[in-house]
């Protein structure tokens, strides 16, 4: 298995802190300089409010997605020893192996990916968009500051990743796997493309609840801004975790119980155990990583 990277130190982990504090601290920055501008805020929203709202967060996840996929195919198309050290697993990156699979299931990721940060995203809200439901969040001038900001991702985290894990679990029971996880397995070496490659059923109950809930139960405690804060923070760890790299400037690797940048390659290349999305609490209460866990010791065990 490749490099280990909380065996990386130094700069990278500096740099890895460096853009945990920027991100949190430049949230509120921006929300404070643009939100009432751009949103242009009234007290009698209508439908067509409401849906710009849903829209700036459905179109904020699709650049997010976007631009990491932009981030890593240079280190993919560059090939260089520099990013290849940091590879989270030794296969070869899919299009060495059969150019001709990669391609078709690229442009099957591509629909996927379309279908279920669009058409499903839409599905989900344009129904609480019709029925003029308050916006969950507030929508006020009074923003999060930057440590309240930190507690709340905090908290949406470990909500998303105790209902990522059990979720998770389930559509590894053969009927739901064969039914629809086995889709999101079609990348068995993962790339940051496979993040959202997965059956609509399968989004909406393993990535998009898990997602959401912890925001409903902060409900107006929480800013419209720091939500979409949340969806950028949310997608990134999603990019980085299917990348297939374990860059020690891993902007989430300084986190409590953080799993390992190999864990969901192990995952998608053993198709065993490690549940989790980014916390390894879960996988540890329940020994679901043990296999993960032999792998990385037999790997030290060559290397010393």
């Amino acid at each position: 298995m490749a490099v280990n990277q909380f065996k990386e130190s130094g700069i990278g982990f500096c740099f890895a802190v460096l853009q945990n504090l920027l991100f949190f601290w430049s949230v509120p920055l921006l929300a404070e300089r643009y939100w009432p501008a751009f949103l242009q805020l009234k007290d009698d929203w209508n439908w067509r409010e409401y849906t710009w709202v849903y829209l700036i967060g459905n179109t904020l996840q699709v650049l997010v997605y976007l631009g990491s996929n932009l981030g890593f195919f240079f280190c993919y198309k560059l090939n260089h020893p520099f990013f290849e050290r940091y590879k989270a697993v030794d296969d070869p990156w899919p299009w060495e192996t059969d150019r001709l699979e990669w391609n078709r299931l690229f442009w099957r990721s591509i629909k996927l990916t379309a279908l279920n940060s669009i058409v499903i995203n839409f599905m989900m809200n344009y129904p609480n968009v019709a029925a003029d439901k308050p916006i969950p969040f507030r929508i006020d001038t009074v923003y999060d500051s930057p440590f309240t900001l930190f507690l709340q991702i905090m908290f949406c985290n470990l909500v998303e990743n105790l209902l990522f894990y059990f979720s998770h679990s389930l559509l590894h029971k053969p009927f739901f796997y064969k039914m629809v996880h086995k889709i999101h397995h079609e990348h068995r070496v993962t790339t940051c493309i496979a993040q959202i490659h997965a059956h609509p059923l399968e989004y909406i109950f393993g990535n998009a609840l898990p997602a959401g809930v912890g925001c409903l139960v902060l409900g107006k405690r929480m800013h419209m801004s720091s939500y979409l804060g949340w969806i950028v923070w949310r997608n990134f760890e999603a990019a980085y975790g299917h990348s297939g790299y374990a860059f020690s400037w891993n902007p989430f690797r300084i986190l409590p119980f953080n799993t390992d940048s190999r864990s969901h390659p192990f995952h998608h290349s053993e198709n065993v155990g490690n549940y989790g999305s980014t916390l390894k609490v879960w996988d540890l209460i329940y020994g679901t990583n043990s296999a993960f866990q032999k792998q990385v010791k037999e790997d030290h065990r060559k290397t010393e």
